[in-house]
């Protein structure tokens, strides 16, 4: 084996004992805080693939057996209601409704406060006599204005977070794949 082939074997075996370090420390801090346990919640915390967790056996039956206390209820555990078990499709489902619904409110929120500040100008107009009547049109048309801005502004902010969340999938993907070919090209060097 040539030297850069050793290196670079060799840089591979010592970023994968990091990522299992980085895992049992993940799986300490989460028993540490009380947070349920699984193999996605420690994949998670210590950024590394799925594969990594299931990969190391003692991890791996440490993982199963905390989870399978919580699921029960066991000594050490508090048992984890059934319904609270739920997907992370549900959870991302649930995340973007809950945020599409701000949105709407804060379009709710912004719509009633121009038309207090409408009515609160339209009582001053009246108490004064109509002397402002040229400013509060320039400032209703002002206010559309930035209305706009900003309905157009929010669009592209979601549009621009759509994109990230579909390049980071790509990426996290893409890595994958690469992490496979290594294996699969040093599995047929050997």
């Amino acid at each position: 084996m040539n030297s850069s082939a050793e290196a670079l074997l060799a840089a591979r075996r010592r970023d994968s004992v990091a990522k299992r370090e980085r895992a049992w420390v993940a799986f300490r801090e989460l028993v540490d805080e009380g947070s349920a346990i699984s193999f996605e919640s420690v994949r998670r915390r210590a950024g590394v693939s799925r594969s990594l967790v299931y990969a190391d056996p003692e991890l791996k039956g440490q993982i199963a057996e905390l989870r399978s206390r919580q699921l029960a209820g066991g000594a050490g555990a508090p048992p984890m209601p059934v319904r609270s078990i739920v997907s992370e499709r549900s959870l991302r489902n649930d995340l973007a409704l809950t945020l599409a619904d701000n949105r709407h409110l804060r379009d709710d929120i912004g719509k009633l406060r121009r038309r207090l500040g409408l009515a609160v100008a339209a009582e001053l107009d009246a108490t004064i006599g109509g002397a402002n009547q040229a400013t509060m049109h320039s400032l209703q048309d002002r206010v559309a204005t930035l209305e706009d801005a900003l309905h157009d502004s929010t669009a592209r902010i979601g549009t621009l977070e759509a994109d990230n969340r579909d390049l980071t999938e790509s990426l996290d993907a893409s890595r994958e794949n690469y992490r496979q070919l290594m294996t699969k090209a040093n599995r047929t060097k050997r």
